[in-house]
């Protein structure tokens, strides 16, 4: 609420919203208006964040990681994926929100997440290779008066508020719009069995299984149709961040899995099914190397010996055998002090920290 009268009191071009928490670089105002600027067309720009916590000054870890983009669609598909933009570090034009509307004021969380959405479906953003605020981390009590949490309650809290929002997403948009290159007509079934899956793997992400089981069965529908052989560089990129680390799919009972990896049973033929397997496989083979160091090894043991027996023997091996096998990414990411947007796709990396 104070947020959407704060937005219709506001006169000047543009909007910066920033939490009284958290520290701003003192150079952040000034980077993210000199890249809007000399960007018109773009209707917001945003760079990178870190966390401490304590009073500041103190360490900082890491920052979060984030991507950019030189197009609209695949920096829009990225965020469908993982939350990557922080108010603390986006400049919007104030016409921009004006287009888009006012804040859910139903949320009592993922209010942000669901505004950033909205811009970038619709505009275009500029990256700034920067650290352009700290995020303080609070160990107490957080959250509106409504739904007061404990720090560790939080990341539950905000998966199930974040599969409002892309429920919400998986009702209300055209398969079109999960296409990194935007439709120019309608879509044939092999550009709908690419839409299914990303759209799948979007859901997936945020524990979403129901939903990210009939994309995927309908996907492979799609897939006996149009007799596909092989994944395409979207999917193929899709798929792998299923069960990336930091992604929201740890599967809630070994039924979800089970389910879950019957849809993935049923495309054919069996080349085609071995690949989308060990795409999905891909990061847990990096996830198994590093989980002697994982604060939180015994949990994440649990849930990748999950995924492996709900995959069946063979995945494993089926990713071991395309481990170097490179998808051509959608998105670039955004490196502190260094960003290199070359063309229409760009390459994604593994987090830095937790959403």
């Amino acid at each position: 609420v104070a947020l959407n009268r704060g937005l219709r009191l506001a006169k000047q071009a543009y909007v910066w919203i920033f939490d009284d928490d958290d520290v701003a670089d003192p150079a952040a105002l000034e980077r993210l208006y000199q890249a809007l600027a000399a960007r018109p067309d773009c209707g917001f720009a945003y760079g990178l964040c870190d966390r401490f916590t304590g009073p500041w000054p103190a360490p900082t870890t890491p920052p979060y990681r984030a991507y950019g983009s030189a197009q609209r669609a695949p920096l829009y598909i990225r965020l469908l994926e993982e939350h990557f933009i922080w108010q603390g570090a986006l400049l919007v034009r104030r016409r921009c929100y004006e287009e888009v509307g006012a804040f859910n004021a139903s949320l009592l969380r993922s209010q942000d997440y669901e505004m950033v959405l909205r811009l970038a479906a619709r505009f275009e953003g500029v990256a700034v290779p920067h650290i352009l605020f700290h995020q303080r981390q609070h160990s107490g009590l957080r959250g509106p008066s409504k739904l007061k949490l404990k720090a560790t309650e939080l990341l539950d809290s905000w998966k199930s508020f974040d599969q409002i929002v892309l429920r919400a997403i998986h009702e209300s948009h055209e398969l079109g719009e999960f296409l990194s290159v935007p439709p120019q007509a309608d879509l044939a079934l092999r550009e709908q069995m690419t839409a299914l899956i990303q759209r799948g793997a979007i859901m997936a992400r945020a524990g979403a299984w129901d939903l990210a089981s009939a994309d995927m069965l309908a996907a492979a529908e799609r897939a006996r149709q149009t007799a596909a052989l092989s994944l395409n560089s979207q999917e193929m990129s899709a798929l792998r961040r299923i069960f990336e680390r930091w992604a929201r799919s740890a599967f809630s009972s070994a039924a979800e899995g089970r389910n879950f990896f019957a849809a993935i049973d049923a495309f054919e033929p069996a080349r085609l099914r071995n690949a989308i397997k060990a795409a999905l496989v891909w990061p847990v083979l990096y996830r198994v190397k590093k989980l002697l160091r994982d604060d939180e090894r015994t949990a994440q043991a649990r849930e990748l010996a999950l995924i492996l027996r709900c995959a069946g023997p063979a995945a494993l091996v089926h990713a071991v055998a395309q481990r170097k096998l490179r998808a051509e990414p959608l998105v670039v990411p955004i490196n502190a002090g260094q960003v290199n947007l070359r063309s229409s796709a760009f390459r994604s990396s593994h987090p830095q920290g937790a959403e």
